[in-house]
């Protein structure tokens, strides 16, 4: 079997987004990205939330930017704040990316992370 040269990574320009959710009696920080819009991104979080907790939580969007590859930098984010990781009481679609700090260390961590990577040309779209 021929083998092909090792592909480059995708690279995508989207939006990587903090909300900040009020669940389980606490504010948590959801780190999370989109190809659309952070703001359609917190409307189905809100219905998946709905799903199991039978309540809409406050979700307030923190920052959007659009970044030239949302998917690495969403990961170095991730991978940053991994100790601050929140486990909510009940899963749902999003969960796994929800940490609980303070939020001075989540937006140092976000500028850090989008400043390593390139700005996309269009920033901070909002579509409905």
């Amino acid at each position: 079997m021929a083998r092909g040269k090792a592909r480059e990574p995708r690279k995508i320009d989207g939006e990587v987004y903090l909300l900040r959710i009020e669940l389980d009696g606490k504010s948590v920080i959801k780190i999370g990205t989109t190809n659309r819009c952070a703001l359609k991104r917190a409307l189905e979080l809100s219905e998946a939330i709905h799903g199991v907790y039978k309540f809409l939580p406050k979700i307030e969007i923190l920052r959007n930017d659009r970044t030239h590859n949302n998917y690495v930098v969403e990961a170095a984010l991730l991978e940053r704040l991994k100790e601050h990781r929140y486990y909510p009481a009940f899963e749902f679609d999003g969960c796994s990316e929800l940490v609980e700090c303070d939020l001075t260390i989540v937006e140092l961590a976000y500028v850090e992370c989008m400043n390593a990577d390139y700005p996309a040309q269009v920033r901070n779209l909002i579509e409905i």
